[in-house]
C-alpha cells in the first residue's frame, strides 16, 4: 500500500506540473487575464470536467496496472542461471545498483529515463529460491522475462 501511495503521489505531482505548464499558463497569457480566471473558465466547462474525471481514473489505476511481479522458474539454482539475468538486464539498459544475499536491484542506466519514469524504474530480483521473482515496471519485467526464457531455452538445445 505504501508503494501504491508513493507511485500515485509521484504521478499526481508530475501530471499537475504538466497540466499547469501546458494548459493553464498558456491560456492565462492568451486571454490576457489572470490564472484565477483561467481556472474558473476551465472548471465551468463540462468537457474539461469529464477530462479531469478520466485523468483521475488513470492516476488511480496506473500504479496498479503499470507495475508487475512475475515468477521465473529455473532449471537449477539462480547462481547457475545468473548470467542469463545479467545479460537480459544489460540488453534493456539496466545496471546493478544494490545486491544482498537474496535480492538484487537494477536501475536504468540513463538518468533521463529515470527522470521520465518518476524514479520508478527499479527492477528487483528476489533470488532466495526457485522461482526467482522479478518485480518492476510491467513492460520491462515482461521483456526481461522473455529474454531470460529465450536464453534458457537456447542453452538447452
Amino acid at each position: 500500500m505504501v508503494t501504491y501511495m508513493r507511485r500515485l503521489l509521484k504521478l499526481l505531482i508530475y501530471l499537475a506540473v504538466i497540466f499547469l505548464l501546458f494548459i493553464i499558463v498558456p491560456q492565462a497569457f492568451r486571454e490576457g487575464g489572470s490564472m484565477a480566471s483561467a481556472f474558473r473558465d476551465m472548471f465551468a466547462d463540462r468537457q474539461f470536467l469529464l477530462l479531469m474525471l478520466i485523468l483521475a481514473a488513470y492516476i488511480l489505476a496506473y500504479p496498479l496496472v503499470g507495475f508487475a511481479r512475475m515468477e521465473r522458474h529455473l532449471n537449477g539454482s539462480f547462481s547457475d542461471n545468473r548470467s542469463f539475468f545479467e545479460d537480459a538486464l544489460k540488453a534493456v539498459s539496466y545496471m546493478k545498483t544494490e545486491e544482498s544475499a537474496d535480492r538484487i536491484v537494477y536501475r536504468r542506466s540513463s538518468k533521463y529515463y529515470r527522470f521520465m519514469q518518476f524514479g520508478e524504474d527499479r527492477i528487483v530480483l528476489e533470488t532466495g529460491g526457485n522461482p526467482v521473482i522479478i518485480s518492476g515496471p510491467r513492460r520491462t519485467v515482461a521483456r526481461v522475462n522473455q529474454i531470460v526464457e529465450q536464453k534458457i531455452l537456447g542453452d538447452q538445445v
